[in-house]
């Protein structure tokens, strides 16, 4: 069992966000239109998706059961997530700082979320690759049989508690759907 294959699947919907981040942003250089509804969505997969549910899993579970079998949680890999999930935050703050303002008609504010996004997608693309090709094998290599089942259990808890029931697909669907629009 590779609790860690949910993590990468759910990566590559990240992936599909930071990609269309990075369209939004360069709309925004060029002075296209954005459309607020798309933005208001995209936070909210931000903030629910990518921090609530996924960091949920990685810092209330993975992280932990990594921890219990003797991977430190600071100074090593497991730190450096965490660092990097923090900066995630403040990016995303900005931006839904610079979204609340462009929502309230002050344009110049889009200049704002795109030097945030562009922040964000540079930070979180180097981060899903260390995941995917450090920590993850790490936690495959040392973590026993019966602590991945229990990963995948708890994993399970904290995706209802933080998307909600029968939300978490409808996660996905809405990543679909910006991408058929910007990619």
């Amino acid at each position: 069992m590779q609790p860690t294959k949910e993590l990468k699947i759910e990566h590559e919907a990240v992936i599909k966000v930071l990609q269309i981040l990075d369209t939004i942003s360069q709309r925004i250089t060029e002075g296209k239109d954005i459309s607020i509804n798309d933005l208001e969505t995209l936070l909210e997969v931000m903030k629910v998706f990518v921090d609530r549910c996924h960091h949920g899993k990685e810092e209330k579970i993975l992280f932990e059961a990594m921890e219990s079998v003797g991977i430190p949680k600071e100074g090593g890999p497991v730190g450096v997530m965490l660092y990097e999930h923090d900066n995630g935050r403040r990016y995303i703050g900005g931006m839904r700082e610079a979204f609340e303002k462009f929502k309230y008609g002050d344009k110049e504010a889009l200049n704002e979320f795109a030097a945030n996004a562009s922040g964000y997608t540079t930070l979180m693309y180097a981060h899903i690759d260390k995941e995917n090709n450090i920590l993850y094998p790490m936690a495959e290599t040392y973590l026993s049989e019966t602590a991945k089942i229990k990963l995948v259990q708890d994993f399970s808890m904290i995706q209802a508690q933080e998307t909600g029931d029968g939300m978490y697909e409808k996660y996905f669907n809405l990543v679909e759907q910006l991408k058929a629009n910007y990619l």
